[in-house]
């Protein structure tokens, strides 16, 4: 398990309902292989760079943090546990 940081810089860069400038989404790219890509949706996300991979599901805090942020309220700071494959991990 990887532990996501979602930092108020995520959140100040982020943008409300953009899947791949989502904070969730800007927090996971640093944890992850430079020229990969995410696509995160509110309960899911994948990760592509000639094609889309598995979908996966986010613990449920991740839910509703990014139903927080995508309706303007007041959406802090958090971490979270993410199982993202070794190989498409920074070094």
């Amino acid at each position: 398990m990887t532990t996501i940081h979602v930092t108020q810089e995520h959140i100040d860069r982020g943008a409300a309902g953009d899947c791949y400038a989502c904070p969730v989404a800007l927090a996971i790219l640093d944890k992850v292989q430079p020229g990969l890509e995410i696509d995160v949706q509110p309960d899911q996300y994948s990760f592509y760079d000639d094609g889309y991979g598995e979908w996966k599901y986010f613990p449920i805090e991740v839910n509703k943090w990014i139903g927080r942020f995508d309706n303007d309220e007041k959406a802090e700071p958090f971490s979270f546990d993410l199982d993202i494959p070794s190989d498409l991990l920074r070094p």
